[in-house]
């Protein structure tokens, strides 16, 4: 069923985006902010490489555009133009190496965090041109807030980066002000992180119990590969992360005892996921000619040169269904 957006009588409300790669983690900080009386939701944002239509893998942009239609909200789309050797790996994180970053990080570290590179080190022209386009998004639609779905902190790093860029974004009256406290109530532009420390597991079940149809699009080596008996590597691709699936992956967590155990929240880029419908949606996605593809690695994601990764493919189609308000959705 389509919830309406809840906006209070508030006659000063926040404008916020939310930072978007089409999966689970941003769907649900979207629901928050979606509830949140105080603030109106007015668009979601991506932020990538030139050619994210061919790069973005794990989360293809052509689905999160149709996600964009379905709910009724503009995708911006900022790019960050760097040479690959110096890109971070937050670039990789769509791809499906380690992700949400931006997501992302979505699902580990989606294109927000970029993955085991502490702050301070990345490429000061990658960081550089992720806050101009921050600044170009506050002053082009007036966002006061961006939100995120980041959980945890990523890899090496020991702050937010989300939080870091926009903090880099202090109004110029505010720059010489060594004040950390009255430097933040003075931001242009504040990040806020609904899911950060979250319990992974209730975040699943928020999820299933608000009738979100969330769909795998990559899985990674060695967590998915020949993880169970009952299912393949590749079959997770396009299946449903409803309770069965949450049930494996819980089987898969205690199966690895020599390897890092796998974050049921896929924060550690394990996994990434693409959301079909949910209480926003004014109509349902439906995915046709969906199949596997087998990936050994990206030139650009260092940290996956040894994964192997299943993923979606891209000559998948989208559908859009109107959705049955007197009906559970899945019914129909």
């Amino acid at each position: 069923m389509y919830v309406p957006q809840t906006i209070g009588p508030n006659p000063v409300l926040r404008r916020a985006a939310i930072s978007w790669s089409g999966g689970k983690d941003c769907h649900l900080a979207l629901w928050r902010a979606w509830q949140d009386e105080s603030v109106q939701v007015v668009a979601l944002v991506v932020f990538g490489p030139p050619h994210m239509a061919t790069e973005f893998r794990a989360h293809p942009l052509k689905l999160m555009k149709a996600q964009a239609q379905a709910m009724s909200l503009p995708l911006l789309e900022y790019v960050i133009d760097v040479p690959a050797a110096t890109r971070t790996d937050c670039h990789a994180n769509h791809l499906g190496s380690s992700d949400d970053v931006d997501d992302s990080n979505d699902e580990g570290g989606n294109i927000d965090n970029p993955k085991g590179t502490p702050i301070g080190t990345a490429p000061s022209s990658y960081r550089e041109q992720y806050v101009s386009c921050l600044r170009q998004l506050h002053h082009d639609h007036n966002i006061q807030v961006i939100y995120t779905g980041d959980m945890d902190y990523v890899g090496t790093m020991k702050y937010n980066w989300m939080t870091e860029c926009c903090h880099d974004l202090l109004s110029d009256n505010d720059d010489d002000n060594d004040d950390d406290d009255n430097n933040n109530n003075n931001q242009v532009l504040k990040c806020e992180l609904p899911l950060w420390k979250a319990d992974r597991r209730s975040c699943l079940q928020e999820l299933l119990d608000h009738k979100f149809e969330i769909v795998y699009t990559c899985v990674k080596s060695p967590w998915f590969e020949n993880a169970t008996a009952s299912s393949s590597s590749s079959s997770w691709i396009g299946r449903t992360l409803d309770a069965a699936a949450i049930q494996e992956m819980q089987a898969i967590q205690q199966l690895q005892h020599d390897q890092k155990s796998l974050d049921l929240g896929g924060e550690n880029g394990e996994f990434h996921t693409m959301c079909l419908n949910g209480p926003m949606y004014q109509q349902r996605l439906v995915l046709e000619q969906v199949r596997a593809e087998t990936l050994q690695g990206f030139p650009d994601a260092q940290a996956a040169k040894d994964q192997t990764w299943w993923a979606l493919h891209p000559d998948f189609g989208v559908m859009f269904v109107p959705k049955n308000n007197n009906k559970d959705d899945k019914e129909e």
